[in-house]
C-alpha cells in the first residue's frame, strides 16, 4: 500500500519505462486466465512504456512533467 503513494509521476522516463515494462512483460507471461481484454491491456502497457522512453529520447522533455511557469518559487 505504501507505493500508491510515491510520486510516480515524477520519476524520470529512464526508469518509469522499463518499470512498467518489466511489469507488463510479467503480467503477460504470468498470466493464467487469459483473455483478449488482458492481453490487449497488457500489450498497450508494454508499447506505453517503451513509448515515455521513446519520447524522452527523442524530444528531451519528459511526458508527465509540468513545465515551470515563471514567478513559481518550486
Amino acid at each position: 500500500m505504501g507505493l500508491a503513494f510515491l510520486p510516480w509521476e515524477k520519476l524520470p522516463a529512464y526508469v518509469l519505462g522499463p518499470l512498467l515494462f518489466l511489469l507488463f512483460s510479467y503480467l503477460l507471461w504470468s498470466d493464467d486466465h487469459r483473455t483478449f481484454g488482458h492481453t490487449a491491456l497488457e500489450i498497450g502497457g508494454i508499447i506505453f512504456a517503451v513509448y515515455i522512453v521513446w519520447r524522452r529520447y527523442r524530444t528531451g522533455k519528459e511526458l508527465f512533467a509540468e513545465e515551470k511557469r515563471e514567478g513559481q518559487n518550486t
